[in-house]
């Protein structure tokens, strides 16, 4: 199943990253708060990384560590393992893909910008500049450019960010050239920081959304340079061939702390690290996808080889980094120790070497068959996918581990639709999957795990109502290793799989003139299976909630034209940080509200938005994915204005 957000979400909710987006969308989680040093999400209960976002159907060409929504017109969610076409994600998601499709330039020319505040003293804003040129405008060029800078809702923490983004495109007969541009920049200072919790006591309440528990002098640097090439030509009526290459460097600095709590008084131990990491990845694809009839049968027909190698270079081992005890609640915060802001540090970060590679490669090829006026559609692919993983000691040079193996996989599906407005659906998919890997703040960071061949069996049905409304209803099975970071060893370990047997409802469109609504309600039956010795065996998994809901309404008043209210409901049920469910933390709600109002004055469109985020000020934990406790993020205000010319 899939669900698309376009630019009219984007607004409403004034989202300035892809986590901000997902707030409409049940199936979704953050297992960050915004104002950490990264996005990373959590797709119907495991967890994907911020850098295992697809851009058009290519992986490995987003920033690694947060992804802008400035250059972008729509993001994709596709549900459960997608790796048929598109080929496997870079760190082993299978929960879904999440898809950026880049904006392009349009036949009315763009002139627009925007100029934001966010609480407590956050500015900046956007231009977004669009045209096409040529007798036939066959030149198409989209320019979007962000800055942003200054505090954060969280006590000291500032945040400066980069975006600027260029898509060109040439039409012409049955030639199609495309080339997208993206740069990113972003420095934190005073970041949120996840946090661990040692064995032997239960979970304490979350401090007050705004305190600070980390360090003022901690920061975080990261910058992206990427692009990616396209070209296609429709050799046939309906038969085009294509091919596509990107390229992305990406490196990022951290000086930060990492806390494992100690006690249910709150009571917690920092540990100051420094990292650094670059990332080099090349991307490509060929493709052949045709439109046919063999006599009742209409056929859309593709065949693809997709290849994917990431180049990751890391710092030298540091020496022991010192520790402070320290409390959630009262937190002490110290002058920033001079050994962690040393020339001969500065020297390692220049210093960093190769540690990981990953090379991804596969071959597909797919048909759906159509019948009785597309009422009946059969798909069949089929996928023969490489993945190959290379671990090196960052000291010698010398290989730690090396994986190679290839699977062929399979997956099918069928939709039949026995009224023109309802639609009933089956489907199985199979994915060779990269070996998961474990996280920073482990004692084995960067240890990288076996491949493994994923599934997923999902059958539902979707209804298209009057009035514009649609629903939809899906039941879901997909397992996946269980990995987690133990705490009596703070060691990334695998122990059996997470099997996610899943119900999810969503509902969409305009049930009275005037209001919309979009949302929906994911119910997991989550548990461990195949655990040593059994003894998690039918336990739910670390950081699977039972229940996830969602629910945004939008009211346009007819009596005062322009003017529109908004408000939006989360739920998430309860957790467990530890794979014996005996340290849950609350479940939690969050409210949020917004309003816009607006008018044409001199043949320009002016719009003015206000949204306050999580209006009541809630405290709580969010997540407890992959055995690391995040929190919810503070009540913040966003207000712009926004001009188009």
């Amino acid at each position: 199943s899939m669900t698309s957000y376009t630019e009219d979400a984007f607004d409403a909710l004034q989202a300035r990253t892809v986590t901000d987006v997902f707030a409409l969308d049940p199936s979704i989680r953050s297992n960050l708060s915004a104002s950490s040093e990264s996005e990373q999400y959590v797709l119907r209960g495991f967890p994907l990384f911020a850098s295992e976002v697809a851009v058009d159907g290519l992986y490995g060409m987003v920033p690694g560590r947060r992804n802008p929504i400035e250059p972008y017109a729509k993001v994709e969610v596709f549900r459960g393992p997608n790796a048929l076409i598109n080929g496997v994600a870079p760190f082993g998601n299978i929960g879904g893909m999440i898809n950026l499709i880049p904006k392009r330039a349009q036949a009315r020319r763009t002139l627009d910008a925007t100029a934001l505040y966010m609480s407590e003293g956050h500015v900046g804003g956007n231009v977004d500049l669009g045209a096409r040129f040529g007798d036939e405008q066959q030149v198409g060029v989209r320019l979007n450019a962000a800055h942003y800078a200054g505090d954060l809702a969280l006590n000291f923490t500032n945040r400066r960010a980069d975006v600027a983004s260029l898509a060109l495109d040439y039409k012409a007969g049955g030639v199609r050239l495309t080339a997208d541009l993206l740069y990113t920049s972003e420095l934190i200072k005073g970041q949120d920081h996840h946090l661990t919790a040692a064995a032997g006591f239960q979970i304490p309440d979350a401090p007050k959304s705004t305190v600070n528990y980390g360090q003022p002098w901690t920061r975080t640097n990261s910058q992206t340079k990427s692009f990616i090439l396209g070209a296609s030509y429709e050799v046939l009526p309906g038969t085009t061939v294509s091919a596509r290459y990107g390229y992305l460097d990406f490196d990022e600095y951290y000086r930060y702390t990492l806390g494992t709590l100690t006690s249910a008084t709150g009571n917690f131990t920092s540990r100051f690290s420094l990292f650094g990491s670059r990332s080099v990845d090349e991307t490509g694809e060929i493709a052949l996808r045709s439109k046919f009839q063999t006599g009742p049968f209409s056929h859309s027909f593709v065949a693809a080889a997709t290849t994917l190698y990431i180049k990751t270079f890391g710092n030298l081992p540091f020496q022991t980094p010192p520790t402070l005890a320290n409390n959630l609640y009262k937190p002490v915060h110290i002058p920033r120790p001079a050994a962690m802001f040393t020339d001969a540090v500065a020297a390692q970060f220049d210093d960093l070497r190769h540690s990981n590679d990953r090379k991804l490669r596969g071959i597909a090829i797919a048909d759906t068959i159509s019948a009785l006026d597309d009422r009946i559609r059969l798909t069949l692919g089929v996928r023969r996918q490489n993945v190959k993983m290379t671990n090196f000691d960052r000291v010698t040079g010398n290989r730690l581990t090396d994986y190679d193996e290839s699977k062929t996989t399979y997956a099918a599906g069928l939709v039949v639709k026995p009224k023109a407005f309802w639609s009933l659906y089956g489907s199985f998919s199979q994915g060779l999957t990269p070996g998961l890997f474990a996280p920073p703040g482990s004692a084995n960071t960067g240890t990288v795990f076996a491949p493994f061949v994923s599934t997923q069996y999902e059958f539902g049905s979707k209804v298209e109502l009057a009035n514009s409304m649609s629903a939809s209803l899906a039941f879901f099975r997909i397992n996946q290793p269980f990995g987690y970071v133990q705490p009596s060893t703070n060691l990334y370990v695998l122990n059996g799989d997470a099997i996610n047997k899943g119900i999810e409802f969503n509902l969409s469109g305009k049930p009275l003139a005037g209001l919309s609504l979009l949302g929906g309600i994911l119910y997991s039956a989550a548990e461990q299976q195949g655990t040593a010795g059994g003894l998690t065996d039918g336990k739910r998994p670390i950081g699977i909630p039972e229940w996830q809901i969602n629910l945004f309404g939008e009211y346009e008043p007819a009596m005062l034209p322009g003017f529109a209210l908004n408000a939006t409901f989360i739920h998430t049920s309860k957790q467990f940080y530890d794979a014996e469910n005996l340290r849950p933390i609350d479940g939690w709600n969050r409210f949020d509200l917004g309003v816009r109002y607006g008018l044409d004055l001199g043949g320009n469109r002016y719009i003015l938005r206000a949204n306050v985020e999580n209006v009541t000020a809630n405290s709580y934990w969010q997540s407890t994915s992959r055995g690391f406790l995040t929190r919810g993020s503070p009540r913040a205000a966003r207000l712009s204005l926004e001009m188009k010319f």
